[in-house]
């Protein structure tokens, strides 16, 4: 994964970065994903969020619960206090 934001993992938890409007990099399903993920892949590409299908290893190496579902977020810089 060379995507660099935050990981999150589980469809709830997806759903709920999703609908929150928090800027977003990619969605991975995994390849087998039932008809339960479509609703998330329709909002992911709706907020400009990369897609990608991949295998379940992918994900067990990039979240520990992820329920077939991984979003990253967009990173976030920060303005020093001085600025």
């Amino acid at each position: 994964m060379k995507d660099k934001g935050l990981v999150i993992g589980g469809s709830r938890a997806v759903r709920e970065a999703l609908d929150s409007g928090v800027p977003v990099q990619a969605l991975y399903v995994l390849k087998e994903k039932g008809r339960s993920m479509e609703a998330l892949v329709r909002k992911a590409r709706a907020r400009g969020a990369k897609v990608a299908e991949v295998p379940r290893e992918f994900l067990d190496r990039h979240a520990l619960r992820h329920q077939g579902v991984v979003l990253v977020l967009s990173p976030v810089s920060f303005t020093p206090w001085q600025d």
